[in-house]
């Protein structure tokens, strides 16, 4: 099996797109809000979020999802007997 790529051959100059200058840009932005955001009051307003708290919730669901996996497990090993 032949794995090789094809040669393929580079676009010389004379076909290659030319590359438009860039510059600044010259008219004046202003920022603007969307309609539907909340902007928040102030610096205060916005509470921080502890990293160990993130660390926390991450292990808690994830012991979650790993009960209730063993729960569906033994539920399903109940009924094979059952039936």
């Amino acid at each position: 099996m032949n794995c090789a790529m094809p040669v393929v051959t580079m676009n010389t100059e004379s076909q290659a797109r030319p590359r438009l200058p860039v510059g600044p840009c010259l008219r004046a932005v202003t920022v603007r809000h969307a309609a539907n955001d909340e902007a928040p009051r102030s610096v205060a307003s916005i509470a921080a979020i502890d990293p160990m708290l993130l660390v926390h919730q991450e292990r808690a669901r994830t012991f979650q999802l790993a009960a209730a996996a063993l729960r569906d497990g033994f539920r399903m090993l109940r009924r094979s007997f059952q039936g």
